[in-house]
């Protein structure tokens, strides 16, 4: 039985489709890695343009987490600047 299992795996392992499929796969994970970068390097970039130079409680802004695409949910407002005051929560 093991035999057969292996025989198999190696047989599907060799196979054209699997190298085409594992060159296709390792090619998409190289070009998320430099998209993802160059998506933080403009977040880190409009961050430093939106700080404060003299912080307050008012003005927060939350600066890029190092790995975007583990949390791509909350991303899109991330930069974004939130101005709290007594009478209302405005967002910019």
């Amino acid at each position: 039985m093991i035999a057969i299992l292996r025989k198999e795996i190696l047989e599907n392992i060799r196979s054209y489709r699997f190298v085409i499929l594992t060159v296709l796969l390792a090619a998409l994970m190289f070009i998320s890695i430099l998209v993802s970068y160059g998506d933080y390097q403009l977040r880190l970039e409009n961050y430093n343009v939106l700080k404060p130079q003299q912080p307050s409680p008012e003005k927060i802004i939350i600066p890029p987490p190092p790995f975007p695409s583990s949390s791509k949910g909350w991303m899109p407002i991330s930069a974004v600047s939130w101005s709290f005051r007594p009478s209302a929560l405005t967002c910019r």
